[in-house]
C-alpha cells in the first residue's frame, strides 16, 4: 500500500470482517455472552474505520485495500465467502457493483 490512511482502511476493515465472523458464530452457538464481547470488539472497529474514511488529509486507492482485503481475510468466515478460501482459490466476488 501506497501510504498509511490505506493501510489503516485495510487493516480496520479485516478486523472488522473477523470480528463480524465471531459475532455470527456466537449467535449460532447461543452463546450470547461472547455475541456482546464481539458486538463491542466489532463497534469499535467500524468506528476506527469511519475516522479513516472521514480523513481529507491523506489520499487513498481502492485497488490496494482491496487487494490486501482479499488476501488476509480469507481465513475469516465472512471473508472466505467473500474472497473465497486459499484451498479453493476461488472469488465469490460478492459485494462488488457491476461494471
Amino acid at each position: 500500500m501506497d501510504n498509511a490512511r490505506e493501510a489503516r482502511i485495510a487493516e480496520e476493515t479485516v478486523s472488522a470482517i473477523d470480528f463480524f465472523s465471531r459475532l455470527l458464530g456466537a449467535i449460532e452457538d447461543g452463546n450470547w455472552y461472547y455475541a456482546r464481547d464481539k458486538l463491542r470488539q466489532l463497534k469499535q472497529r467500524l468506528e476506527r474505520l469511519g475516522e479513516q474514511l472521514a480523513r481529507t488529509d491523506q489520499p487513498a486507492s481502492g485497488p490496494p485495500v482491496a487487494a490486501y482485503l482479499a488476501e488476509h481475510s480469507r481465513h475469516y468466515r465472512i471473508g472466505g465467502a467473500l474472497y473465497g478460501t486459499r484451498e479453493d482459490g476461488e472469488s465469490a466476488d460478492l459485494g462488488r457493483n457491476p461494471a
